[in-house]
């Protein structure tokens, strides 16, 4: 009997140890900026807006969560790299995770098609420094069954990393902006069967002309699931838009950074109706924005 109360003892001991250091180690994600989110007493949403000071030890505590549903991180500054993302492969319940400038390999990112649960994914400024990354490693993710919203934007990649994407079978939501898309690739977005579609210009690059134009519409106007569009950064006139109509499901159409000279918002609300139109008139900066965008030089390799 009195060994039975040693091991008892024991036990309970060494589940106050662990908890003691579990509590340290989240701790520790707090201090450099963490914003932890608790479900029923379960860690299950992890959000960095500044992610620049976390360590490969930062990393391992996040990647022990196992019941983790949601991670975020902001300015990675590269430091979600080939070390610190194997910690995040444990992680088999992420269901939505969002990065900014973490610097992946192919074949790292083909790895992230472990993420069975995972529902939406955003990469922004993804392995900008690398010179052989081309996104095919997203070819990995075509059969992931729960994955509906998809966003990859300000990456020095085009054809490759459309066409792996355009493959994926159960996304529904769309965004991308400032890659090296074609108009080519314009075409492989308007076959996907998506209801959500966020699509801004390419990259500026010294005589290549835009990707996103009045011949994109046409191609958009193809899309009979489509039910939001936002189209960021173009110049139209308003019968570009009018193509639009074939869309028997729209709900609404954003515009953004737009120049649409001779648009008169009543007509085009008229013309479609039902859908919510929002428009937002070109400032200053958004014309040399603009100017940027569809005329100008081809920006530096390390500056999407």
């Amino acid at each position: 009997m009195k060994l039975l109360h040693q091991i008892a003892a024991l036990a309970l001991l060494s589940t106050s140890l662990l908890f003691a250091k579990d509590k340290d180690s989240l701790s520790m994600l707090e201090k450099a900026g963490g914003v932890l989110t608790y479900e029923e007493g379960k860690l299950t949403k992890i959000n960095f807006k500044d992610a620049s000071q976390l360590s490969e030890e930062h990393y391992q505590i996040i990647g022990e969560q196992t019941d983790l549903k949601s991670l975020t991180l902001i300015k990675t500054q590269r430091l979600l790299n080939g070390k610190t993302y194997l910690s995040l492969l444990n992680l088999k319940n992420l269901e939505s995770i969002v990065s900014e400038g973490a610097d992946l390999s192919d074949d790292e990112i083909a790895k992230f098609s472990s993420f069975q649960k995972l529902r939406n994914a955003i990469f922004i400024h993804l392995s900008t420094n690398r010179k052989d990354f081309t996104g095919e490693g997203f070819s990995t993710w075509k059969d992931l069954p729960n994955l509906k919203s998809f966003t990859i934007a300000g990456v020095f990649i085009g054809d490759p990393v459309l066409k792996a994407i355009s493959q994926i079978k159960s996304l529904k939501n769309f965004s991308t902006w400032h890659t090296w898309q074609t108009h080519e690739d314009m075409a492989l977005i308007a076959k996907m069967k998506l209801t959500d579609l966020h699509i801004g210009q390419k990259l500026p690059q010294k005589g290549v002309p835009p990707s996103l134009t009045s011949e994109s519409l046409k191609l958009f106007a193809q899309m009979d699931t489509l039910e939001n569009l936002s189209i960021m950064e173009v110049r139209l006139k308003m019968d570009d838009l009018l193509v639009l109509k074939k869309l028997k499901k729209l709900k609404s159409l954003k515009l953004r950074v737009c120049d649409i000279p001779d648009l008169d918002l009543e007509t085009l609300q008229s013309e479609f109706e039902g859908v919510k139109i929002d428009f937002t008139p070109l400032t200053e900066e958004d014309v040399k924005l603009l100017d940027m965008y569809i005329e100008g030089p081809m920006r530096p390799k390390n500056t999407p």
